[in-house]
């Protein structure tokens, strides 16, 4: 399990990075819906589609 959070996290890091985040922001959100709304941002998706995107993956919490 720690091996695939580490590969989770460092992938994220690596599209966060390339898509221009800044170094702070890159530390404090490493979930799934950050991932999810750093990949729809770096592949220029509309903004909305990634908050909806981000806020549907974290309806599972609720459950």
């Amino acid at each position: 399990m720690s091996l695939s959070v580490g590969i989770v996290g460092v992938s994220y890091g690596v599209t966060a990075t390339a898509a221009g985040f800044p170094l702070w922001q890159i530390l404090v959100l490493g979930s799934s819906s950050e991932f999810l709304f750093v990949g729809i941002a770096a592949a220029s998706g509309n903004l909305l589609a990634a908050v909806v995107a981000g806020l549907l993956v974290n309806l599972r919490n609720f459950v």
